[in-house]
């Protein structure tokens, strides 16, 4: 059961373990003045899967450990590898962990039980390119086209809508007025995804496109963002970002001469 520390007319009260408590003879207090929390400066986790067999620990790591870290520790697991995941979320009780969140922060004590979850998925990288046929100062201009697609850690809304309009570092290529989103988020479906990237995964073997091509025709309507137009020299480009049956989907076509 959790322990309960009162400052004054201040309850602080630990959020529960998953799967069991794990605890230490010293746990978290709070200041006499303020009822804040005093962050230990170790931090004992162990982590379950949702079965409650036992992945990770118990291990001792620093306070300020963050959730990516102890996700890309799980990933180098036995259970990870059996499982062929490509990713993993990190639960406390019912809460989904971000990957830059304070473990130690958000539970408020020195030890904590997390729960894991293994996420297969598909990852995908291709790039291609083809002359247009058309000169630009005496040279061709090749059409450079790249796909990137892999599982998103966190597919909360507002985990989502980040990643979506991060497109502004991927259009960096275009003139400054060009780079915002054009039309701000929209939604779009598994098959008019196929339909925009699907010769772009000819790179890769049947098995990876047939796995994508399955998950993009079973997929509910996801969301992007797009923004186009020209960089200084007047070539144009095109740059995609889409959210869909948690994966993230990066796509770009750029003229270079």
């Amino acid at each position: 059961s959790s322990i309960s520390y009162t400052s004054r007319d201040h309850l602080v009260e630990p959020m529960g373990a998953v799967f069991g408590c794990v605890s230490k003879t010293t746990p978290c207090a709070t200041t006499p003045d303020k009822g804040k929390i005093i962050l230990p400066t170790s931090l004992t986790v162990v982590v379950h899967a949702m079965s409650g067999e036992p992945i990770l620990g118990p291990k001792d790591y620093p306070s300020t450990v963050k959730t990516a870290h102890l996700q890309a520790e799980l990933l180098t697991t036995d259970a990870a590898r059996r499982s062929g995941a490509v990713a993993v979320a990190l639960m406390h009780g019912g809460q989904v962990l971000g990957e830059v969140e304070s473990i130690a922060h958000n539970s408020g004590q020195d030890a904590v039980s997390l729960t894991c979850i293994f996420r297969g998925g598909v990852r995908l990288c291709a790039r291609g390119e083809a002359s247009t046929g058309i000169l630009c100062q005496g040279d061709p201009i090749t059409e450079i086209r790249s796909l990137n697609v892999a599982p998103l850690v966190n597919d909360e809304q507002s985990v989502v809508k980040t990643w979506l309009l991060a497109i502004s570092e991927d259009a960096k290529w275009l003139r400054p007025r060009e780079r915002a989103p054009v039309g701000g988020v929209r939604k779009i479906s598994g098959r008019a995804v196929l339909d925009m990237v699907w010769e772009e995964t000819r790179q890769e073997n049947n098995k990876v496109r047939d796995k994508f091509k399955d998950l993009m025709l079973t997929a509910s309507p996801g969301q992007y963002m797009h923004a186009h137009g020209s960089n200084h020299y007047g070539l144009s480009g095109e740059f995609y970002r889409i959210a869909i049956a948690g994966h993230g989907i990066s796509w770009a076509v750029k003229e270079r001469c």
